[in-house]
């Protein structure tokens, strides 16, 4: 068959009784063209002895593709930024994935844009689900033979056009994550995630920090509980101050801090923990003007001051007023450790010990008082358990004295020790025990009280 050639560009080949079908080309382009209005343009291809519509081009110009479509070459769609949607439907959803030229949204799931607290429509992309078969959610998986993982990054610049990169200042916010709940009528936000600025940024400069806010019952607005500053300082209720990695604050109300184990043999634990050459403080502070009101202070194991490595002492005021050697040895008001306190001070210890065994409970006075001032006021009670005896001990001590003398009938003195004394009826025992004017007490001075001659209690005083 010989071809068909016209010629010229305004030569059209016709077909059809009444010539509605033309293909020419006018020099600048090819038309294949309906003459007759609403009719339609079908290509066709032909399998066997079927022929099967292929592509339709109707009278409103809709095009519809019966068969897969393979583009390899960009594609745009209106080109001309009309008002015009695109729209792509699934097995069960006819809006699967919805382009709203108009309001120049994406949403996939729905046909419309659903308005947000604090948003309202302004939001570019949505997603949306009536079940849970899918969920209505965003999911990034990363497949890779490494250790990294799927990324969400949320940003900002101060920048008015596309591709700007004008820098952001302190206090801005880069990146939000909203918690809404319907109320009956529209979204409100019952919770926040905001990341923002945390100082000045500058070129490979960008300090941050987190703030996480709830919204309380009868409300409708966030208030800020917590933050991670841009030093990794932790704030709840508050703006953590400078040097303090967590701070807790409590406008109104107690701020409690509870740490519990229910757990059956498990057991609620606060650990604190400082460098073995440094202390550690437990503080009481004014809340007005941060002054350090009380502090219980540990010692470490390598501390400077030996006599004190691994005890614990407890302050008020700025002073030492007890402290426990790491023996178990008591000291008020005194350097402690086994150091002399200074004249009219008050100095306290005592070491305990097994009262069934043959150990010897000590209870020991350092310092240098004065003729009439007490030193302790002791008392031990309990009654007699085989042969171990507990007895009620009251001692007053004087600074000077060579002798002794008891409110009992024990009067027997044997140098500067007075001997020890039995208690076999198991009752409690008080014994005032003085000093009288005279010669200093030796430094070796004991006084031996007792329930039984092999378990005795001791008291021993010094003087400096």
């Amino acid at each position: 068959m010989a071809d068909i050639i016209i010629d010229s560009d305004s030569g059209k080949f016709k077909a059809g009784g009444d010539q509605d079908l033309e293909v020419y080309n006018d020099g600048s382009h090819s038309y294949i063209k309906n003459t007759v209005n609403d009719q339609t343009i079908v290509l066709a291809t032909t399998t066997g002895d079927s022929t099967t519509t292929a592509v339709t081009v109707d009278g409103s110009n809709d095009v519809t593709i019966a068969g897969n479509l393979t583009v390899n070459k960009a594609i745009t769609f209106n080109e001309t930024s009309v008002d015009a949607d695109f729209r792509v439907e699934s097995a069960n959803n006819d809006h699967m994935l919805f382009v709203d030229g108009g309001n120049d949204m994406v949403i996939i799931g729905h046909s419309a844009p659903e308005p947000f607290d604090a948003f309202g429509n302004e939001v570019m992309l949505q997603v949306h689900s009536a079940s849970t078969a899918p969920y209505g959610g965003i999911g990034v998986i990363h497949h890779s033979n490494d250790a990294d993982g799927g990324v969400l990054i949320l940003s900002s610049s101060r920048a008015t056009s596309l591709g700007g990169d004008t820098i952001v200042a302190d206090d801005d916010l880069v990146g939000r994550i909203e918690f809404q709940g319907m109320d009956g009528a529209d979204l409100e936000t019952a919770a926040r995630i905001t990341g923002e600025i945390d100082g000045t940024p500058g070129s490979d400069d960008m300090p941050g920090r987190l703030v996480f806010a709830t919204t309380a019952d009868l409300a409708h607005t966030p208030t800020e509980r917590m933050r991670i500053d841009s030093s990794g300082n932790v704030g709840i209720g508050c703006t953590p101050a400078s040097g303090y990695p967590l701070e807790i604050l409590a406008t109104s109300g107690n701020a409690n801090l509870r740490v519990s184990a229910t757990g059956s043999g498990q057991g609620a634990r606060l650990f604190l923990r400082s460098h073995n050459t440094d202390s550690t403080y437990l503080s009481f502070n004014d809340s007005d003007d941060d002054t350090v009101l009380a502090q219980i202070r540990s010692y470490g194991t390598a501390h400077s001051t030996t006599a004190k490595r691994q005890g614990l002492a407890l302050e008020t005021a700025g002073t030492e007023r007890l402290f426990i050697d790491s023996g178990g040895g008591a000291w008020f008001d005194g350097a402690g450790g086994g150091s002399a306190v200074a004249n009219g001070g008050k100095a306290f210890g005592f070491v305990t010990a097994d009262m069934s065994s043959s150990g010897t409970p000590k209870i020991t006075f350092a310092g240098n008082l004065a003729n009439g001032q007490t030193a302790c006021y002791l008392v031990t009670t309990g009654t007699r358990s085989n042969a171990n005896a507990r007895v009620s001990v009251g001692i007053v001590t004087h600074a000077k004295g060579y002798g002794a003398t008891c409110s009992s009938t024990v009067t027997t003195l044997a140098g500067n020790t007075m001997t020890a004394v039995n208690n076999n009826s198991g009752d409690a025992i008080d014994y005032v025990v003085s000093g009288e004017s005279g010669n200093d007490v030796s430094s070796a001075t004991c006084i031996q009280i007792g329930g039984h001659t092999s378990h005795s209690v001791t008291v021993l005083c010094h003087t400096t």
